[in-house]
């Protein structure tokens, strides 16, 4: 059974395929839970700002990446057309430039906000360092429960 063809692939390797994106998804989310109780416990306990912006700049395009990467294998190891494999490939590099822009697009954003002082709504922060620290945690929490990653 799992040497019939689907596609010009097996079901073997299409599984496999589906089993190496699951695992992807998998690894994003033991990340996230990394994140959560071990690197953003640490990050925010400093009272370095250039640590809390990197985190919260780094850490969802890391994680769009890791799944960009789980797809790019699974989908490369499977037998295809070669015009479609380029279509694919061009895909992905206009998807990897967009994550790496949208990485540098969050850390500038932050690193204004925060050492620029100003507020979402244009006004000056306060001089008090924490006041800017927890200004910015709210912020880059508030964007991301909201989907303004």
């Amino acid at each position: 059974m799992l040497e019939n063809e689907l596609w010009g692939n097996t079901i073997e390797n299409w599984g496999i395929s589906i089993l190496i994106i699951l695992g992807a998804i998998i690894i994003v989310k033991l990340l996230s839970l990394l994140g959560k109780k071990v690197i953003k416990p640490f990050v925010t306990g400093t009272d370095n700002h250039l640590d809390d912006v990197i985190f919260y700049s780094l850490e969802a395009p890391v994680k769009f990446a890791i799944i960009l990467l789980g797809i790019w294998i699974a989908i490369h190891r499977l037998v295809y057309p070669d015009s479609f494999v380029k279509v694919v490939d061009n895909a992905y590099s206009i998807l990897i430039v967009l994550d790496i822009t949208w990485f540098f697009g969050r850390l500038f954003s932050s690193l204004l906000q925060v050492y620029w002082g100003k507020q979402s709504n244009g006004q000056a922060n306060q001089n008090d360092a924490n006041h800017q620290k927890n200004h910015l945690g709210y912020s880059l929490a508030h964007r991301h429960r909201h989907g303004f990653e």
